[in-house]
């Protein structure tokens, strides 16, 4: 696998100094070297008779998609930014497997005189595969190698330097064994040595086998005995330990002693209908009051929180609200002039198509159907019509609500109309309306390019688990 990466990145070194030699008069600044290796090789591949880059079908649909750009440019672009792609998800590829290699290699065992290297004396035993070849035959076999043992000598010397480590690590939280008043740090095994041990201790209620310390009152000695194993072997040591009293502050002194007071209080007090709590303790007066979890100001300040939050959160939301309502708006303007196009085609004047259009609206919000923001501006332009407010004021008004360029350049065109009697009215109209579906086109474009990359992240995270969820069972094997 080695051999492979090392043949993989000359053929990209080669690539990259040949971009560079190719792109040496277009290049401008520093552009990435799978960009360059990506454009080369499609230069390269495009110089055959026969191309794979060359589908009609892919041109005609990326022409279809951007009608203002040249074929030629949208293919170079298409096919580049794939063999770029392919590129990086190879070299990625090429990078793990690589990885997965050197981690195979580093878990061989076998050298070449036919002989298998034994783990040390720690830990488990491992498993080795192993192929033997026989003339024409060649058979698998899964072997459990052992790991090395040591003799008694060696044995020995090592439990020598164990006993150091486990009298190093015994007292645990204490400061040394002769001053003892915590739990003790007893383990059955030690990492990095053979050896399982068994204790014993000579008193259990003062040290249990376990290491856990009992409270006392005075000082007291006990011998803990330890017996180490290794095999048919085992060697024994024992351990003087000095329990001593833990020292406690007045504070904890006079909370044994009130504890103790209520205990007995509570147990003398148990065949009479209601426990009289204590007054006094060695001539000191008690003042006592029942301990509530009250949690209201937690909760007063919770809601405090969310007062503050919904605030300033339904500015934003109303904010949010009116820019989808804008971009509704400004989605219905090419069927809005369309519609005023056909009914002044027809014969109708500006004040007669609003008003159509607020009828139609209105009727279908009879029928209920969901109300629509430009619909309900065009009704309001029409009760304003009917108040007695003039046509041009109405009409500014209605650019002024909507917020948006192209009503207000709507508004525009109808109030000029009133004024100057024009009668390209209709030519305008049917103008902008073609104007602002081409527009529509290219923001629907344009949304979906930037879903495309949106989509990308996520893509990316699947691949990666997918990548993740190949390799796991080659690693567990090689773990094993």
């Amino acid at each position: 696998m080695m051999w492979i990466a090392g043949m993989v990145g000359i053929c990209y070194g080669i690539l990259f100094i040949l971009s560079l030699k190719e792109n040496a008069d277009n290049t401008r600044g520093v552009r990435r070297v799978l960009r360059k290796s990506a454009l080369y090789l499609y230069k390269l591949v495009c110089r055959f008779p026969v191309s794979c880059f060359d589908n009609p079908g892919v041109a005609t649909d990326l022409e279809s998609m951007h009608p203002q750009q040249r074929r030629e440019q949208l293919c170079a672009e298409y096919y580049v930014d794939k063999i770029e792609r392919m590129l990086i998800l190879f070299a990625g590829g090429t990078v793990l497997c690589t990885a997965l290699s050197v981690k195979v290699k580093q878990g061989v065992r076998f050298t070449e005189e036919y002989s298998v290297q034994r783990e040390n004396c720690v830990g488990e035993a491992s498993s080795i595969d192993l192929l033997a070849t026989v003339g024409e035959n060649r058979e698998c076999f899964t072997v459990v190698v052992g790991n090395r043992e040591l003799t008694y000598e060696e044995a020995s010397d090592l439990c020598e330097e164990f006993w150091e480590k486990v009298e190093k690590t015994l007292p645990g939280q204490n400061e040394s064994l002769q001053d003892v008043q915590e739990d003790l740090s007893i383990r059955e095994t030690y990492e990095a040595y053979p050896f399982s041990v068994a204790w014993k201790s000579s008193d259990t209620d003062i040290v249990r086998s376990t290491g856990e310390v009992l409270s006392q009152d005075t000082a007291r000695e006990v011998t803990l005995m330890a017996t180490a194993f290794y095999g048919d072997w085992n060697w024994n040591r024992t351990f003087e330990i000095r329990v001593v009293p833990p020292v406690r502050s007045e504070r904890e002194l006079l909370y044994e002693r009130i504890q103790a007071v209520l205990l007995r209080s509570e147990e003398q007090s148990r065949t009479a209908d209601s426990w009289q709590l204590p007054e006094e303790l060695q001539s000191e007066q008690f003042a006592w009051e029942q301990a509530i979890n009250d949690y209201s100001v937690w909760l007063w300040g919770g809601v405090f929180l969310l007062v503050i939050a919904i605030f300033f959160l339904t500015d934003r939301d109303l904010h949010t609200k009116v820019e989808e309502n804008r971009k509704i708006m400004k989605r219905e303007y090419p069927e809005v002039l369309h519609k005023l196009a056909l009914y002044l085609g027809a014969g109708m004047t500006v004040r007669a198509s609003m008003e159509k259009l607020a009828s139609s609206y209105s009727r279908s919000l009879q029928n209920g159907c969901k109300r629509h923001p430009l619909y309900d501006e065009i009704l309001r332009t029409c009760r304003e019509l009917q108040t007695g407010v003039s046509e041009g004021a109405a009409y500014e008004h209605f650019g002024r609500r909507t917020g948006l360029q192209e009503y207000i350049r709507l508004s525009g065109m109808l109030t000029q109309n009133l004024k100057k009697g024009n009668r390209m009215l209709l030519d305008r109209l049917r103008e902008e309306a073609d104007k602002a579906f081409v527009e529509k086109i290219q923001n629907g474009r344009k949304l979906g390019e930037e879903a495309s990359t949106k989509l990308l992240l996520p893509m990316v995270l699947f691949l990666l688990v997918v990548m993740v969820m190949v390799m796991m069972p080659a690693f567990s094997s090689m773990g094993g």
